[in-house]
């Protein structure tokens, strides 16, 4: 195990992280980082390594994010790569975590659309306060204190949360509203609650200068069948000037396409390095149903893939936030803050529109399997890439019969498991990442009677966190944009 106190110390004396620290941490560690981090910046105390993580009658909670298997050890390193930016950091944890900021690009770009605001509210002797917000054009995520609920929780969410705009009437304002990311220290928590604007199109930073209210009705918890917990009866209304600071890149592209069925002319798209949104009309509607075998035909149709310079991309088949108003645009957020000056392309409806021109040829290898689909890999990474497949096992936990595709890497004499692609046998997708199947698949897809998921591979040793740090840490969470089925 590595002296995570000394990584630590070495940060706030502005000592670097060199290539050498690269390593891809166990849970144990990936909590007991990030707690010492948040501790430098002065947000939480430390905590002792029992099992209840008492410290002076606290129970202290750990951040609980969105991040997935193939990202997990960022949770640790976010705030360690580039060496000082734990001593200047000035975003909230909460920020850092959820966005999955990982280098000084990231976290200058992400400083630079936050905002800060001091809105509060009281009642019932709870408090509720609004310290930063970071959004674009599609919406905004705020950060919020809850001081002085009682009881036993892992995590608060409310009965009712309600969004107002000082001049808009409610029934022309559509947004939807989530509660995100738990932090908990003593009697205080922190969350964030994303606001997400509904079938407005928006070119500028919608609503920024105007007075916002947010309305938080009893505080508490749902549980598994959605029934609510009440912690803390109460109403707290945080009032606030809206301010949205966006880096964006617009442009035309009127081009006419077959979205499914329907003829559709693609009007433009808006890139932040939080989101994109795709605009078109539609000049030619067409079904209204469609049956499972034209759901397959058309897969993949309103597919948006942000190609970067590297050969990374964004696919919003595999992305958690994507909203689609029918005739009028589809909005996906991204999981990282990214930096939108090394985009080379955005493709709508397999249509790609170049931004810039890349210098550097980027090469893929295609990954053939039994299992009825390929995956396109960046050449740089497939060349240190095998393939092993087991075809109709049984999986006992999901009970039903599967095909494996485990891609394992070699590099330096190290062999490490990376990440691996089931085709199971199954009509049942909800058992993929819940807690009554397996939580640690990803769904992928589902075509010809079968589920597919992925599940990304922990380190086996810490030569292999060494070796494979970068892959795992970086490269994997771009994956499944090359995943397509063998038709």
């Amino acid at each position: 195990m590595k002296n995570i106190d000394e990584m630590l110390n070495e940060i706030g004396e502005n000592k670097e992280i060199t290539e050498g620290g690269n390593y891809i941490m166990t849970g144990e560690e990936k909590e007991r980082i990030l707690t010492m981090t948040m501790e430098k910046i002065g947000k939480i105390e430390a905590e002792s390594t029992g099992t209840d993580r008492k410290k002076e009658g606290k129970v202290i909670k750990i951040w609980s994010g969105r991040l997935t298997k193939a990202v997990a050890a960022t949770v640790g390193i976010a705030l360690l790569v580039g060496g000082t930016a734990a001593a200047t950091l000035k975003l909230s944890p909460a920020i850092s975590n959820y966005f999955g900021i990982s280098n000084t690009n990231q976290e200058k770009t992400a400083r630079e659309m936050t905002s800060v605001t001091e809105a509060k509210a009281s009642c019932n002797g709870v408090t509720m306060a609004v310290k930063q917000v970071i959004g674009d054009n599609t919406g905004f995520f705020a950060v919020m204190q809850a001081k002085g609920i009682k009881g036993n929780y892992d995590k608060v969410d409310f009965r009712d949360l309600l969004f107002k705009v000082e001049g808009v009437p409610d029934d022309e304002l559509s947004y939807t509203t989530d509660v995100k990311l738990q932090g908990i220290d003593g009697d205080i928590t922190t969350f964030m609650i994303a606001v997400r604007y509904g079938e407005q199109k928006h070119d500028e930073a919608y609503l920024s200068g105007k007075n916002v209210t947010l309305i938080l009705k009893d505080a508490g918890s749902y549980d598994r069948n959605l029934n609510f917990k009440e912690l803390q009866n109460g109403v707290w209304k945080l009032k606030w000037k809206l301010e949205i600071k966006e880096k964006s890149i617009v442009k035309n592209t009127d081009v006419s396409l077959k979205l499914f069925d329907s003829d559709i002319v693609w009007k433009k798209f808006k890139l932040t390095p939080m989101s994109i949104t795709v605009d078109y009309d539609v000049k030619k509607q067409g079904s209204s149903h469609f049956s499972q075998s034209e759901w397959e035909k058309y897969d993949g149709s309103d597919r948006i893939v942000v190609k970067f310079l590297d050969g990374r991309r964004i696919d919003s088949r595999f992305e958690d936030d994507v909203n689609e108003n029918w005739g009028s645009n589809i909005v996906m957020g991204f999981k990282k803050i990214i930096d939108i000056d090394k985009v080379e392309s955005i493709s709508f409806d397999g249509c790609e529109i170049k931004l810039r021109n890349n210098d550097k040829k980027v090469s893929y290898q295609k990954f053939s399997t039994h299992a009825n689909f390929t995956l396109d890999v960046v050449k740089d990474i497939a060349n240190y890439i095998v393939v092993k497949e087991k075809d109709n096992e049984i999986n006992s936990d999901l009970h039903c019969r599967q095909d494996v595709v485990t891609f394992i890497g070699k590099k330096d004499g190290i062999k490490q498991s990376l990440f691996t692609i089931y085709r199971l046998k199954t009509d049942n997708a909800g058992l993929v990442g819940s807690e009554d199947g397996d939580p640690d698949m990803k769904f992928v897809g589902q075509r010809g009677g079968y589920i597919y998921a992925i599940k990304y591979s922990e380190p086996e040793s810490e030569k292999s966190s060494e070796v494979f740090a970068d892959m795992m840490n970086d490269q994997l969470a771009y994956i499944l944009p090359g995943f397509e089925y063998i038709k």
